[in-house]
């Protein structure tokens, strides 16, 4: 014979929680090793990785789109420096530059293989190639000078019978170079465990949604009969399927010792702010103003000015080390001197030609003879 409920001895309860979510220790000062391995998977971040992505975009788009300019010291034929763009417009040197700093920032360094003629033309850049950088190894002589460029992988990891590029033959871009190795750093590596842990949050966040963001109903039999003799399984199916298809749009009129409550009825609170904390850090280890990505949290962030301007500084320095490695590896070779033809990419900063303007307007003002002493007029009228 079965007791009552309430006559029944009490059952011992053990518990079978225990704690399944353990926090990834992720150390910053950790030396992580280059492997092709990782590198490919900076790139497959870059080219699926959204917002991603276009962070990294930002710098080419700001460091090439206001386009270049070829300066000549004096004494050097207007036909030379027409020679010397078209040698740019053939090679597609825009195209070049973006892919070299994009691979630069992800990868670690930005590589492309120098086509010369042949004949007289055997000192002549004819065609230049981008490579896969992280497929690379570089070989140096005793005092760390890089003497070789050798492929050892191909785009899938694949080990190949090695190609050798000779430091002549080559770009070689570091945008952000490192004293202890002649590799570069690679912004993805920088920023990381802030990516990851910016993955973390937004996958959690979707999966909270999805399972608390919308509410749930609880219902309760004999809840307040605990002697009640238990439903029988028809009982219960008849009652479970009356529940089964209920939705916000429904009401209930029950009978009997039936209790209907909502669940989950709050939703998932903080979303924006957990969002906004982890997208500010990757942000700020990708070295974007959030405001360029399209997180701008107001027109009353008085910061967004200076985090713009300073972002424009790092864009002219990675500019000056692009244009000394095109001037170095393929204008110097074709003019056949050094430092005659250069290439200057214009300034990004909007404001820099404004206060240029401003100045050049300010000479015209003065005596003549005083302002064309600093510029002449060709030169205030060329700016």
């Amino acid at each position: 014979m079965k007791l009552p409920r309430f006559l029944q001895a009490p059952v011992e309860t053990i518990t079978r929680a225990k704690s399944y979510l353990s926090i990834n220790k992720r150390v910053i000062w950790e030396n992580k090793k280059r492997e092709i391995g990782k590198l490919r998977k900076f790139r497959a971040a870059y080219e699926n990785g959204g917002y991603i992505s276009e962070a990294i975009d930002l710098y080419p788009l700001y460091m090439l789109s206001n386009g270049y300019a070829l300066h000549t010291e004096d004494g050097v034929s207007d036909e030379a420096r027409k020679n010397v763009q078209k040698l740019l417009d053939s090679i597609d040197i825009n195209k070049i530059s973006w892919m070299l700093t994009v691979d630069s920032l992800v990868v670690m360094d930005g590589l492309a293989e120098i086509v010369f003629g042949k004949g007289s033309l055997s000192k002549v850049p004819v065609a230049v190639y981008n490579r896969p950088a992280e497929c690379f190894d570089f070989a140096e002589d005793a005092y760390g000078n890089i003497i070789a460029y050798i492929q050892h992988y191909d785009t899938d990891g694949n080990s190949i019978a090695p190609i050798t590029l000779e430091p002549k033959n080559t770009i070689h871009l570091k945008l952000i170079p490192r004293s202890d190795a002649s590799y570069g750093l690679s912004l993805m590596r920088r920023a990381e465990d802030d990516i990851n842990r910016d993955i973390d949050c937004i996958e959690s966040i979707a999966k909270g949604i999805k399972i608390h963001g919308t509410p749930k109903y609880l219902t309760r039999i004999n809840a307040n009969s605990p002697d009640a003799p238990p439903l029988s399984d028809a009982e219960f199916d008849t009652l479970k399927k009356e529940f089964e298809d209920i939705n916000a749009k429904d009401s209930f009129v029950v009978e009997g010792d039936i209790e209907t409550s909502m669940l989950d009825v709050a939703g998932v609170t903080g979303v924006q702010e957990y969002s906004a904390v982890t997208l500010e850090r990757v942000c700020a280890a990708l070295g974007i103003p959030e405001e360029l990505v399209g997180m701008r949290k107001g027109s009353s962030d008085a910061t967004a000015v200076s985090r713009i301007n300073a972002f424009f500084k790092k864009i002219q320095t990675f500019q000056m080390t692009l244009a000394q490695a095109i001037n170095t590896a393929i204008i110097d070779p074709a003019v056949g001197q050094p430092g005659k033809i250069w290439i200057v990419f214009n300034d990004p900063d909007p404001s820099d030609n404004l206060k240029e303007a401003q100045y050049v307007e300010s000479l015209g003002r003065v005596d003549p003879l005083d302002a064309f002493s600093v510029m002449s007029a060709e030169q205030m009228r060329a700016r």
